[in-house]
């Protein structure tokens, strides 16, 4: 079990997408979230993926996280969100896709790259 707190308050943030897709979301729980969400995909996907619970943190404990539903940002301590890495195959190269029920703007799951482009944006 992770023990840990934010600093900051949560926003709710679900989604039609993740309710549809019948996933369990516990607001302001993102460890969680990402446990049971990264169980599920093992539980149902393919053995060639792998499937990582990513923290986000730093030194300042102050982690700016952008493209929330009212299109701001919110400074979380930390944060976890769900990568899955899939390799180079007949279906193509290698991706990751990032699974975050707290990026609601956003696909899910969300190509890596734009993930890390429109949320935690590089200064």
């Amino acid at each position: 079990t992770i023990v840990g707190g934010r600093t900051a308050a949560c926003y709710p943030s679900m989604s039609e997408h993740h309710e549809m897709a019948g996933l369990r979301y516990t607001f302001c729980y993102c460890e969680e979230n990402v446990h049971q969400l990264c169980r599920a995909l093992v539980a149902g996907g393919s053995a060639e993926a792998e499937c990582f619970a990513v923290w986000c943190s730093n030194a300042a404990q102050k982690v700016p996280f952008w493209n929330r539903r009212d299109g701001g940002c919110v400074v979380w301590d930390y944060h976890v969100f769900c990568a899955v890495r899939r390799p180079a195959g007949q279906q193509g190269a290698a991706s990751t896709l990032v699974y975050d029920p707290d990026a609601p703007l956003l696909p899910f799951p969300c190509p890596f790259e734009r993930y890390c482009a429109e949320v935690l944006r590089n200064g």
